[in-house]
């Protein structure tokens, strides 16, 4: 056998340069071939039992943590705003902090677990509210329609215009005061944060929105007469939802966009039914109720549960039994126009 068609059994790596490891050996190729398999946490905790140096290239790999990020984030909401802020800030800490921080995945992995924590925090700060454009729809229809059915407002926009503006200072009613005659009367609301909300369904230019303490709940409307207050919920896509027993308000997925003449605007996106408000509509439901309609029978309220979960509701719309809950129509079916 001449010296061309001998078969070496040493296997080796480029052109002969030792012998070939193992993939679960070397570092490199384990977080090379990470980066196309894991897409959560859970895959990150499996791969990094496999072998010592599969926990070491794993749990210290900035790209195995940002892919992480990248899939986790991408089925939550505000993820384009999410992701390009984090990108921005990795860049900036690298920079600042040099190579070893590139170097390993503290940054992307500190980043997740910080990011799991916020998407659960259940306060917000007058400063968040503000950057954010909410969607604001009824819980109820304006109108009866037919079979004594008030259909849910949640299956239309009343406005996607919401905009709550921040203003500093402890707030008072002066300028709501036109005559001069009149006696002031000061609200002020310490320690709390306010603003002008802009954008409602009602067409007013000087409504006002007043946010507690706990950043929980919130109030908007004209002094001294405002609406029922607001709970403000995190939804489990990690939005936003501001509900009263009468509207329901969800912020819409966007992001800032830079104009070529360095101004931004907010452009929305992701908003559509299926994503914002799928849930809701999904679980609609015709409830009997006693509202009290005289000789036309039993009239139906189509809500979700949430919109039961308010006091004036249960008052207003007396429920006739849980075992009476009659699945919800199909499309159109039964309603006006």
């Amino acid at each position: 056998m001449d010296e061309e068609s001998t078969y070496d059994t040493s296997m080796s790596r480029g052109g002969g340069h030792g012998p070939l490891v193992s993939p679960f050996e070397s570092v490199d190729l384990i977080r090379e071939m990470a980066t196309f398999v894991v897409d959560d946490l859970r895959t990150v905790t499996t791969l990094s039992i496999v072998s010592r140096t599969c926990r070491s290239a794993i749990l210290d790999s900035p790209e195995v943590w940002k892919s992480v990020c990248y899939y986790r984030w991408r089925r939550k909401w505000g993820f384009i705003q999410r992701w390009q802020t984090a990108e921005a800030e990795a860049a900036t800490s690298t920079a600042t902090a040099g190579a070893t921080t590139a170097a390993d995945g503290r940054w992307w992995r500190d980043r997740y677990h910080w990011q799991e924590i916020d998407g659960r925090r259940l306060y917000i700060t007058g400063t968040e509210l503000a950057t954010l454009y909410f969607d604001f729809r009824f819980w109820l229809s304006q109108f009866w329609g037919q079979g004594f059915l008030l259909s849910s407002g949640l299956r239309y926009t009343a406005s996607q215009n919401i905009h709550m503006s921040k203003r500093d200072g402890i707030h008072n009613n002066n300028n709501h005061n036109n005559n001069e005659n009149e006696e002031l009367v000061f609200f002020s609301w310490p320690g709390t944060e306010w603003g002008v909300l802009e954008g409602h369904p009602s067409g007013s230019d000087n409504l006002e929105w007043f946010l507690d303490e706990d950043g929980q709940n919130l109030q908007w409307g004209r002094i001294p007469t405002l609406w029922p207050k607001g709970t403000i919920h995190r939804l489990s896509t990690w939005g936003w939802e501001i509900r009263n027993p009468n509207v329901c308000l969800r912020a819409m997925d966007s992001q800032w966009i830079t104009l070529p003449n360095g101004e931004s605007h907010i452009d929305c996106v992701r908003n559509n039914d299926e994503t914002l408000w799928e849930d809701y509509l999904s679980s609609l439901r015709r409830y009997p109720t006693d509202f009290g309609m005289p000789n036309q029978g039993i009239a139906f309220i189509e809500a979700p549960d949430s919109f039961w979960s308010f006091t004036a509701n249960r008052q207003r719309f007396p429920r006739l039994g849980i075992d009476e809950i009659i699945e919800p129509l199909e499309e159109d079916e039964g309603m006006e126009e």
